[in-house]
C-alpha cells in the first residue's frame, strides 16, 4: 500500500512530502500495533478481517476519522490522501490488479 497526501493549490493536486508506504497490508491491518489497524482495520468486524481478494466484503463499525498532528510549517488547506493498493502473487510477482481510492478533506489549525 502507497498513501500519499496531495494539496490542492491553484486549481491542481500538488505533492507533499507525505507519503507512507507498507510492504504487506494484509499482515499489518492485522497488526494491533500497526498504524493500519489503528486508523482502520479495528473498525473491520473481526470475522471480515481479511487480505483483499476479489469478492471480500469488510463491514465497519461506525466511526469518525480524526487526526491531530504537530507540524513544523503551515498546513492549512484543501487535501486529499490517495491511497494506492497492488497486489503481488505467491512468486512475489507484481499483478495487474490496483486498487485506488482518494479520500479529500480540509486541514485546519485548532
Amino acid at each position: 500500500m502507497l498513501m500519499d497526501l496531495k494539496k490542492f493549490v491553484r486549481g491542481a493536486w500538488q505533492p507533499t512530502p507525505v507519503v507512507v508506504r507498507t510492504e504487506d497490508f494484509c499482515k499489518e491491518q492485522q497488526n494491533t500495533h500497526s498504524y493500519v489497524y489503528e486508523v482502520w482495520s479495528q473498525y473491520v468486524f473481526p470475522e471480515d478481517l481479511q487480505c483483499f481478494e476479489k469478492g471480500a466484503i469488510y463491514r465497519h463499525k461506525p466511526f469518525v476519522l480524526k487526526a491531530e498532528l504537530n507540524a513544523l510549517v503551515p498546513m492549512e488547506g484543501r487535501y486529499k490522501i490517495v491511497f494506492i493498493f497492488r497486489a503481488f502473487d505467491e512468486n512475489n510477482t507484481l499483478t495487474s490488479k490496483v486498487i485506488c481510492v482518494e479520500v479529500p478533506g480540509d486541514i485546519i489549525k485548532v
